[in-house]
């Protein structure tokens, strides 16, 4: 018991320590920093390692990591054949701002993490109260400390318009580290859901009721330092904490008579369809409510950059006159790629914001590689057969996969048309939501 509990504790505290290093590089926008707490997310990742044997899911990797491995190899390659510059190489494979590799380790980590927090969590009920008391504590520093972030930064707004000042345009990174704090601790909440043989409503409600808070601050903050994408991926994240919520409360029966749940089972099925229909409500609802809390806080929907400060949606628009790049990109090296083909025609940073982006740096064979990848991920993201929701892997879990299912489709959806291929959140999900650490006989008992 003192070991679970020491385990439990030590778990927390990991990924207490990695969001406290997004968390300083969201109030410090200007100033990266904040590594030593990232240095005690390794620290205490590999002390987890250790005590809590999580090896044992390292040597039940499924063969979807067979592909993810063949598409870093062969990204890294064409990274450094075609621009031989060792410095973009780390940015785009071990950097914090756009690491693709940074990205999916630190994704897997915190999988791995709370894959130990479920595992000792469904062990007997004090153990299961101990972990939510922790959830909660957590949820509650995470939002006192990004509220203070937001405070401290909007001492600095401009008079004008709801932007700070000296705004140097490095509102990419921490827009990302936003997005992905709001990702560990909506997880981390749908875990406890799936441990829970009976939800308490005002457990539930009061959880939901702070996450919603904490998306709207961040949503905020987002604005208030320039990222359009920050606030847009994480309100597409709490209508996806609606829907999830929605589905196991209301739809109980339905998903216990499901035999089997991939992805096709769930989109496509008649619940999949019943709530692609209220998906517009939802999203009315929360920008009813988004405007009432713009209208409480006194800030002119005009001032914000989501809207190009009064005048058009610039954003967007930006984004569309790149599309017209596509195909110079393309037609320079369709086979194998180029990862600086917008800095050789048409300028540094002109590419397509999109996941696609990856046909007109990676070429066909690397598109191909990445095709195969998700394939592959998505066909491990399945559960067949008649066991019971809870298992002794969250990986197992039937609940817990339908969350996995929603969430890596979001990110994937919303990079597809927003954002270049090696957006750290992506493979951030990758890591959290899309790989499995067990084998997949072991899936389908």
């Amino acid at each position: 018991m003192t070991l679970n509990l020491f385990n439990l504790l030590t778990s927390y505290l990991s990924i207490y320590f990695f969001a406290s290093f997004l968390i300083h590089n969201i109030k410090e926008i200007n100033a990266p920093g904040g590594y030593n707490f990232l240095v005690l997310f390794l620290v205490s990742l590999f002390v987890v390692f250790i005590s809590g044997n999580l090896f044992k899911y390292l040597k039940k990797i499924n063969y979807s990591f067979l592909f993810l491995a063949l598409f870093i190899t062969y990204f890294i390659l064409i990274t450094f054949i075609t621009s031989f510059d060792i410095s973009f190489l780390k940015q785009v494979t071990i950097g914090t701002t756009g690491g693709v590799l940074f990205g999916l380790i630190c994704g897997i980590g915190c999988s791995l993490i709370i894959a130990k927090i479920y595992e000792i969590s469904i062990k007997n009920r004090m153990l299961r109260n101990s972990s939510l008391v922790l959830y909660f504590i957590f949820l509650l520093i995470t939002l006192a400390n990004t509220f203070y972030a937001f405070e401290t930064n909007l001492q600095n707004v401009r008079s004008d318009i709801f932007l700070i000042r000296n705004q140097l345009g490095f509102y990419q990174r921490p827009g990302s580290f936003m997005f992905i704090i709001y990702m560990i601790l909506s997880s981390i909440g749908a875990m406890q859901i799936t441990i829970s043989k009976k939800i308490s409503f005002m457990s539930l409600f009061f959880g939901f009721l702070l996450m919603t808070i904490l998306a709207l601050i961040l949503m905020m903050m987002s604005q208030l330092i320039g990222s359009n994408s920050g606030t847009v991926s994480i309100f597409g994240f709490l209508i996806i904490n609606f829907i999830f919520i929605f589905i196991i409360i209301f739809n109980k029966d339905f998903l216990n008579r499901m035999k089997i749940i991939n992805f096709s089972n769930l989109i496509f099925s008649n619940l999949g369809i019943k709530y692609f229909f209220y998906f517009p409500m939802i999203i009315l609802t929360l920008l009813f409510l988004l405007s009432l809390l713009l209208d409480y806080l006194g800030i002119n929907l005009e001032s914000l950059r989501i809207v190009g400060f009064g005048s058009t949606f610039t954003s967007i628009i930006n984004r569309l006159e790149m599309l017209e790049n596509f195909p110079t990109h393309l037609n320079y090296s369709p086979i194998f790629g180029n990862m600086i083909v917008d800095k050789i025609t048409t300028g540094e940073g002109s590419y397509i914001h999109s996941l696609l982006s990856i046909i007109t740096h990676l070429g066909i064979i690397g598109s191909f590689i990445f095709i195969l990848f998700l394939s592959t991920l998505y066909s491990n993201l399945r559960f067949s057969g008649t066991i019971s929701n809870l298992q002794d892997h969250i990986y197992n879990n039937k609940i817990y996969l339908i969350y996995r299912i929603l969430t890596v489709t979001t990110v994937i959806v919303y990079c597809l048309f927003s954002s270049f291929f090696t957006w750290l959140p992506l493979w951030f999900a990758f890591g959290f939501f899309g790989l499995n650490f067990i084998k997949q006989d072991e899936k389908n008992l």
